[in-house]
């Protein structure tokens, strides 16, 4: 039995049923159980809005978790650790709101 793939390693991309929208700069998703996710950058969250609009770009399935931080991590000017850990989260909440797959390899449609 082999053991499961880190989190790291796992390749994040949109589920076939939840359809993405940016509008002046502002990133919806809308999953099949009807849930409306938002991305809004407002005064006080600019960098955290840039970070989740960079690594939503990022999530085709072809890029592991690991390597959209190192991109996050250099655009961004953060640590990678600090970059890893909240890129992991934020793929898991999307991934629990049905919003996101984490492939255990990369996927054949990016």
């Amino acid at each position: 039995m082999s053991s499961p793939t880190p989190l790291l390693d796992r390749f994040p991309r949109p589920t076939p049923s939840a359809a993405r929208e940016t509008v002046d700069g502002h990133s919806m998703i809308a999953t099949e159980a009807g849930d409306l996710l938002s991305f809004w950058r407002d005064a006080g969250d600019d960098d955290a809005s840039a970070v989740a609009e960079c690594a939503l770009e990022l999530a085709d399935g072809s890029r592991s978790i690991r390597d959209i931080a190192a991109r996050v991590s250099a655009e961004f000017q953060v640590s990678e650790a600090r970059a890893q850990e909240d890129l992991c989260a934020f793929f898991l909440d999307l991934e629990n709101a049905q919003a996101f797959v984490l492939g255990d390899a990369p996927s054949s449609h990016a």
